[in-house]
């Protein structure tokens, strides 16, 4: 990443993040791991969640995509601040690429602190 020029890190970030999950998934690999290293990006942190929750809903068990995203949101090593992220990810997607019901069950299973990031 240190290579990339300046305006294609966000995406290198992110599309990285995102393809990671396949080996978390596959390889049973220790996510608080690779949090740790998306915390490493300082600044670009951030970005690093957000391409994790993308990837879980990319890369999950289909028809039921959200479920890995969701646990990941609720992650205990998470702060508050990449929860918040984290969750308002998982709603932008959803909302994006599944149905008005689909959306709104999500919503409904994000928890009440952070329920302020789903727009109806």
């Amino acid at each position: 990443v240190s290579k990339v020029e300046s305006k294609y890190k966000d995406l290198v970030i992110k599309t990285i993040s995102e393809d990671v999950v396949r080996f978390i998934i596959r390889d049973n690999l220790n996510l608080e791991d690779q949090v740790n290293i998306c915390r490493l990006l300082g600044s670009k942190s951030g970005i690093c969640i957000q391409g994790i929750t993308s990837g879980y809903l990319q890369f999950g068990p289909p028809k039921n995509e959200e479920k890995l995203a969701m646990n990941f949101c609720s992650s205990d090593f998470l702060t508050t601040q990449e929860k918040t992220l984290c969750y308002s990810i998982l709603q932008e997607n959803v909302k994006w690429v599944y149905s008005n019901d689909k959306y709104k069950a999500v919503c409904g299973e994000i928890p009440d602190q952070y329920k302020n990031v789903c727009v109806y």
